[in-house]
């Protein structure tokens, strides 16, 4: 591979990572409120919780705001439930997040893509994606899924190749 290329490369990668990490911290963010808010809802009730004002009147907005249309009461085990799938959502988000932060690593830190490590990586990074977009529809998950493993696939294709050619230099 040129230098140019795999300078660009290194470049690119090292965009991501930054990326990376402000992903992170908003996903650290979202981890906290989400924590905070399935803990109050054991300790206060739905009109005591308070989440912020409205920008219009300045009023307060509560947790008993998002109660369905038509609900006498805030379902408080219906919030609770809700958290938890948000808490299942972000972990595994934040496992696919560390999957594509190891992945732009190793590209960033290697003179060649075609690696087992980096296939290895692409293949559990294809699992987790297939996972958290089949959570809302198993279809589209095994589509992107699958679209995903196919390019490590392709990637281990080519590292049966590199491996190859470096052996007939």
């Amino acid at each position: 591979m040129s230098t140019v290329n795999s300078q660009k490369i290194q470049n690119q990668s090292k965009t991501v990572l930054t990326v990376c990490k402000v992903a992170r911290i908003f996903l650290y963010i979202a981890f906290a409120a989400v924590i905070a808010l399935f803990v109050a809802s054991f300790f206060l009730t739905p009109e005591q919780a308070f989440l912020g004002w409205h920008l219009s009147d300045g009023t307060a907005i509560t947790l008993a705001e998002f109660s369905p249309e038509g609900a006498k009461e805030f379902n408080t085990a219906d919030f609770r439930i809700e958290m938890v799938d948000m808490l299942i959502y972000l972990v595994l988000s934040y496992l696919m997040l560390h999957q594509v932060t190891k992945l732009f690593t190793l590209i960033q830190n290697s003179e060649n893509p075609f690696t087992a490590q980096i296939v290895s990586v692409m293949k559990i990074a294809a699992i987790l994606l297939g996972i958290v977009v089949g959570l809302d529809n198993l279809l589209a998950g095994l589509v992107v899924g699958f679209s995903v493993y196919a390019f490590a696939m392709i990637f281990e294709y080519g590292q049966a190749l590199q491996q190859q050619a470096d052996e007939t230099l």
